[in-house]
């Protein structure tokens, strides 16, 4: 797959997530923008071996480099986010083992983040963070087209090699 399709199929991505989440499957949305990050890190990274790669350092570089710069206002690690990733993807939570302080993640449809975020800490428990999903959802379209505009010659090659058998499309017409 050429990198245009990459770009493309990504797009696709990116208004799946738009659609999910405008429909009221936060859960699939967050899945969905979670696994895109995964997708998308495994481009940025130097492995070409697939069987080689390490996921979570992968998530974790990407993420410091391109996707935390655009999820601004919030004090997240990329360690918490990885495991906020986790815990959505791997058991449907919003509570991930060894977070920074024990914080759990909560996810906001809110447009007022703030005060949502002064709600849980009263109701719920003083070391939950509230991430408006509207933030996460705009954080990965801009950080996943800074990363396409940064590609050099040399990365986009290698990333036509890496998809070339991994980065197919499911199905087949």
């Amino acid at each position: 797959m050429k990198i245009e399709e990459v770009k493309k199929k990504t797009e696709k991505r990116i208004l799946a997530i738009y659609d999910c989440f405008k429909n009221g499957y936060i859960e699939e949305s967050l899945i969905l923008l979670y696994s895109t990050i995964d997708s998308i890190s495994w481009l940025y990274s130097d492995e070409t071996n697939v069987d080689k790669r390490k996921p979570g350092c992968d998530f974790m570089k990407f993420s410091k480099d391109y996707y935390l710069p655009y999820l601004t206002g919030y004090d997240i690690s990329v360690e918490e986010l990885y495991l906020a990733r986790c815990s959505v993807v791997h058991t449907s939570s919003s509570l991930a083992r060894n977070q920074k302080q024990n914080r759990q993640f909560q996810y906001s449809t809110s447009e007022d983040n703030r005060n949502v975020q002064n709600n849980i800490t009263k109701l719920v428990c003083s070391t939950c963070i509230s991430i408006n999903i509207k933030d996460l959802i705009l954080a990965l379209k801009f950080s996943i087209e800074k990363f396409f505009d940064s590609l050099s010659i040399n990365k986009i090659n290698e990333i036509d090699k890496k998809t070339e058998n991994w980065y197919v499309d499911c199905i087949i017409e």
